[in-house]
């Protein structure tokens, strides 16, 4: 039936269907000391970005046939179907005729109806084609309860908190890479109770959102320090400048009032709603960034690095590399203060041997490599500029590209307030440079970000320029992977100066 579907469209689909379904594919099937591989010739291919469009295009063909089936009867209905959840809407006496026509037409094209998970709403008549119910019973209709009873809200409540528990049992069970397993949280798991949310009611809703959000920083803290024996404030994990999850539990209202009017209005623009917050702290000002908390097998920290990094981001020092009562060699006592002891780190090259040299050689190899790894030549220090002064200075990295070639000098900020320090920094170096730059026909700029991640202004048009250099295909990614790049190699710096001053201390 499909095949005959995408016969009736254009020549495009209908190879690209031609191609990708011609053949039957290979499932993984996995259990308990197995593995095995089942051939699968029949169905929408699993993971198959076009999969949904091809089960719209099949069902299409039933959603017809039922609105003629109805429409020959003398039924007025209303149909709604989004994928495979379908809803008719017909006067209570005409409801069996419809499930019937429903079930036939879905039979015609190979699909038959979940009867366990399909009901009639309706407060009389009967008997039924399918299981009915009243409106004081449990009704799902695209995954959200319409039922107007506290009693038919308390076990739909309760199968999202064992969902919710399933999905952080797993994250914790799975042996995932630490960095992997955030990166699934943020992606996956921050969204995840949002539509919920947004279509059932607040009281109803109280108990999986305060779970839900109780949960996410648990895991963050077990992902930091195994032990359990660091804690993280509650308002660094709602913090755009700390793990900004969204913080449903205090929202709930805002999240249902907000969203109950847009399907009473019709309005076809979903609201917008700030679930986080966002302090205007020097902190957050200066870890805006956050490429670098996700995942990217080219740019990737070790599992170490990785939970010491978001430590930094959070303000805790894990328990394993507390600082406090020790002594830097300059002099300065660790306090239990730990934002103040994590400055002192990053400030001090004194701490520890990851000093600021150390960690502005990070930044600048990960933008040496990441050009080169894209096609484009490049030399760290070079010495074949002329400047006034007679001496020989050597900007960080010259980008042969064409029709001028990019100069850069790095340099990385860890002092307050950081936009005024990075637009300072950034002159400096653009007067110390342009004159002999401009004279070899290059473009200079001055890569100057903070310490803790956020990239000043004419960092951001080294970026833009250089993105030029690549096809026109790949300018977006290469923009995207330089981004993650100089955000991973600075978090690393951080996470390494953090780990080796701790270690000093012990010694």
């Amino acid at each position: 039936m499909l095949e005959q579907v995408v016969d009736s469209t254009d020549e495009t689909m209908r190879q690209y269907f031609r191609l990708v379904y011609g053949s039957s594919s290979n499932v993984a099937v996995f259990g308990p000391d197995t593995t095995a591989f089942v051939p699968l010739g029949e169905g929408v291919k699993q993971g198959d970005a076009t999969s949904s469009l091809f089960f719209c295009l099949g069902v299409d063909v039933a959603l017809g046939l039922i609105q003629h089936t109805l429409a020959t009867v003398g039924i007025q209905a209303e149909i709604y179907m989004y994928m495979d959840d379908l809803t008719i809407c017909v006067e209570h006496s005409q409801a069996n005729a419809a499930a019937n026509a429903a079930i036939r037409a879905f039979s015609t094209i190979g699909l038959h109806i979940n009867e366990a998970k399909s009901k009639i709403l309706c407060d009389v008549g009967g008997p039924f084609a399918l299981p009915q119910c009243t409106h004081d019973h449990e009704f799902i209709v695209l995954g959200a309860n319409i039922s107007r009873t506290e009693q038919s809200f308390a076990g739909f409540t309760e199968k999202l908190l064992r969902r919710q528990e399933g999905y952080f049992a797993l994250l914790r069970t799975v042996p995932l890479h630490p960095h992997a397993m955030s990166t699934i949280l943020r992606i996956c798991g921050f969204p995840r109770i949002m539509y919920h949310c947004a279509t059932t009611p607040p009281r109803a809703m109280q108990r999986v959102a305060t779970y839900f959000d109780a949960q996410v920083k648990s895991l963050v803290e077990l992902t930091i320090d195994p032990s359990g024996n660091t804690l993280i404030p509650l308002s660094m994990i709602h913090d755009d400048g700390g793990l900004g999850a969204p913080h449903y539990s205090a929202h709930l209202h805002e999240i249902f009032g907000a969203f109950r009017n847009m399907a009473i209005t019709d309005d076809p623009n979903p609201p917008r709603l700030s679930l986080t917050t966002r302090t205007e702290s020097t902190t957050s000002t200066a870890q805006v960034d956050h490429q670098w908390l996700f995942f990217d097998a080219q740019n990737a920290l070790t599992p170490a690095q990785f939970a010491t990094a978001l430590s930094i981001r959070l303000g805790v020092i894990p328990h394993h590399l507390r600082l406090h009562s020790t002594k830097c060699n300059c002099g300065h006592i660790y306090t239990t203060d730990d934002t103040e002891s994590i400055d002192h780190v990053l400030t001090c090259d004194m701490s520890c041997h990851v000093t600021h040299t150390m960690r502005h050689n990070m930044i600048r190899d990960a933008i040496v490599h990441t050009t080169r790894s894209y096609g484009i030549t490049s030399t760290k220090e070079p010495t074949c500029f002329l400047y006034n002064d007679g001496k020989r200075h050597r900007p960080d990295a010259l980008f042969h590209t064409s029709p001028q070639a990019l100069v850069i000098d790095v340099s990385a900020t860890s002092l307050y307030p950081v936009q005024e320090h990075i637009e300072r920094i950034s002159k400096e170096k653009f007067d110390n440079h342009k004159e002999a730059t401009r004279a070899a026909g290059c473009v200079f700029f001055p890569f100057v970000m903070a310490t803790r991640g956020t990239l000043g202004a004419s960092a951001e048009n080294f970026i833009n320029s250089i993105s030029k250099a690549v096809q026109p295909f790949q300018q977006k990614g290469f923009s995207k992977q330089m981004h993650h790049a100089v955000a991973t190699a600075a978090a690393r710096g951080r996470a390494d100066a953090l780990m080796a001053a701790a270690q000093r201390q012990r010694w």
